[in-house]
């Protein structure tokens, strides 16, 4: 019976619930009956997790943004800061297979965020979050890593340039992934393409800062402090 799982239990297979909802049939299919018929729960075990849909929104949202956080803290190396760098750029694109849902569901949420005030929240920690990251890989790439001084102006400015790129490309390889291919293509052989040409690009982008880096520690247009 539903009322004999723990609630820890029951809290996860409700929120898989809505991530295969959301994958397969969109935010819109995202309602509490739905979604209790999808997780084999009687809908008054799924209130007694979460009363109301923002609320369940919610709690998944907040679960993805730090899942997220704990896959990258463990992406850092402190003997190797620029290949944890790199490796950190990497998750942040959602390239693998395993990522698709999320990125699906990251969509949803974020499109849903307009209209309901307390998801916004959760959208907001996340933009934050790739933030942070942009700024920590930035100075991971430079000769002192490790620093705590404030990002210069030119550092700030590289950071907002590889945000929106990240952005851009975790779009298109998201868009790849749904079919969006040549016909003569098989789906996974070009979604495989994409990903080989956003990974070649992130890396270039990568080696471009860390030149920018050695660029400025030879004194050649060092930026001021912001």
């Amino acid at each position: 019976m539903a009322g004999d799982f723990d609630p820890q239990v029951r809290r996860r297979l409700i929120h898989e619930a809505v991530v295969r909802l959301l994958v397969r049939e969109g935010i819109d299919a995202v309602s509490l009956r739905n979604v209790a018929r999808e997780a084999g729960l009687a809908l008054g075990s799924l209130r007694y997790i979460h009363p109301c849909r923002a609320d369940l929104l919610i709690a998944v949202a907040e679960e993805l943004y730090h899942r997220n956080v704990a896959r990258a803290a463990a992406l850092v190396d402190p003997s190797d800061p620029a290949g944890s760098a790199r490796a950190l750029a990497e998750m942040m694109l959602l390239m693998e297979e395993r990522d698709r849902p999320q990125v699906d569901v990251y969509l949803a949420l974020m499109t849903e965020a307009r209209h309901e005030p307390r998801l916004r929240r959760v959208r907001d920690s996340y933009r934050d979050g790739v933030r942070r990251a942009c700024e920590r890989i930035v100075r991971a790439l430079g000769p002192a890593p490790e620093s705590s001084r404030p990002l210069t102006a030119g550092e700030a400015a590289e950071a907002a340039r590889l945000h929106v790129m990240i952005d851009g490309l975790a779009v298109a390889l998201h868009h790849r992934a749904h079919g969006s291919g040549t016909p003569e293509e098989a789906p996974e052989e070009a979604h495989e393409e994409v990903r080989h040409r956003c990974r070649a690009v992130l890396h270039a982008e990568l080696d471009r800062i860390a030149a920018l880096h050695g660029e400025w520690s030879a004194g050649e247009g060092q930026p001021a402090s912001r």
